[in-house]
């Protein structure tokens, strides 16, 4: 979805903040909206009181939508209402955020077809691997890649995917040999990936996610 900005900003960040009462800057370089939100110790206390799941994911949500209340009363032309219905879908389906992706491929000799979809949640992004029969019974599925749940990581992964020596290959935007996947074992449900390029990953990043795979785990920051 597009959002208008009236030509005075480009992107929209909501940053939570110290701050006694709301304000708002522009970013003159790259003309970004910052809204800045009260937060501070009181809010580290109701997010920590929180549970994991549905509980912590709606704390989120709403603080995204006082952030959206703020940026509306900047520019009356931020879309609040088609926002806040993206949220009201998201809730009824499960606070599950996936979606489709274009590329698909069909192995005829092997009696197979294979599609893809994107999973994001708070703690990481998952590109999703689907392999089916040539009627579409599924095979098996898997997740084929992982990374932190931030568009600047995922973005253009997998933007070009090829077969070379029996296996399939994701390039990213650049040109990078992302992830290889063996064609050879698809049609018996065993979907083995190798991650080639992993990004801007650290130790850490990938301790998060790990650590935020497991419900019920204590908050870090």
């Amino acid at each position: 979805m597009k959002i208008p900005t009236d030509g005075n900003y480009n992107c929209v960040f909501f940053k939570l903040s110290d701050c006694k009462e709301p304000h708002y800057d522009i970013f003159d370089i790259y003309h970004n909206l910052y809204v800045y939100m009260p937060f501070g110790e009181e809010g580290m206390k109701r997010l920590k009181a929180t549970k994991e799941g549905e509980e912590r994911t709606e704390f989120f949500l709403s603080l995204l939508e006082e952030g959206y209340r703020l940026a509306k009363q900047y520019t009356n032309t931020f879309p609040l209402d088609k926002l806040m219905a993206i949220h009201k879908e998201f809730r009824e389906g499960g606070y599950i955020s996936e979606w489709s992706c274009s590329k698909k491929r069909s192995f005829r000799k092997l009696g197979i077809k294979v599609y893809f979809y994107n999973k994001l949640t708070m703690y990481e992004y998952q590109f999703i691997m689907v392999v089916t029969d040539l009627n579409g019974n599924e095979i098996a599925r898997a997740p084929i890649d992982y990374t932190l749940p931030d568009w600047m990581f995922y973005l253009g992964r997998h933007s070009k995917i090829t077969v070379e020596n029996d296996m399939m290959v994701f390039y990213d935007t650049s040109g990078k040999r992302v992830i290889e996947v063996d064609i050879k074992g698809l049609p018996q449900g065993k979907i083995v990936s190798h991650m080639i390029e992993e990004g801007v990953f650290t130790d850490k990043d990938k301790e998060s996610i790990e650590k935020g795979r497991n419900w019920g785990k204590e908050l870090r920051w």
